[in-house]
Formats: structure tokens, C-alpha cells, sequence
């Protein structure tokens, strides 16, 4: 069980949790590279499923990365 007096200093440091502009923008373009994989789907475009699979979140995660570090640099409350 926590202890009561922990528990504002942990709440505090989860504030800023995903409220970063670089959460954002990574989850923006996995969620965008699933949109075109969905609809890849249903249009029989098997090439550009694979595509936007593959590449969606790889693509996402890199961005998502490199503004985290710029963020972390420029001292964003929720990047730290």
C-alpha cells in the first residue's frame, strides 16, 4: 500500500503525462498510417496496406523520438 504522504509528489510528477506536442504528433501519424491501412483494406490495395503498416509506426515513432529530444532540450514540462 502507498503511503499517503508520497502520493501528491507522484501525482504531480504524472501531470504532463502524453501532453507533450511530440505524443501528439507520433500518435497523429501511427493513427493516420492506420486510417490508410484500414481503407487499403477494404479497397483490395494490399501493397499500400503493407506500406502505411510498416512504415506508419516506424515513421511515428521516429518523429515521436526526435521531438521528444528537442523537447527535453528546450525544457518541456512534460518531455522531461
Amino acid at each position: 500500500m502507498s503511503d499517503a504522504s508520497t502520493q501528491p509528489a507522484q501525482a504531480a510528477a504524472h501531470d504532463a503525462h502524453g501532453n507533450s506536442p511530440a505524443a501528439w504528433t507520433g500518435v497523429a501519424i501511427i493513427a493516420a498510417a492506420s486510417v490508410v491501412a484500414g481503407l487499403a483494406v477494404v479497397f483490395g490495395a494490399w501493397i499500400l496496406f503493407a506500406i502505411a503498416a510498416v512504415a506508419g509506426p516506424i515513421i511515428g515513432g521516429i518523429v515521436w523520438k526526435l521531438l521528444l529530444d528537442n523537447e527535453r532540450k528546450q525544457g518541456h514540462p512534460a518531455a522531461q
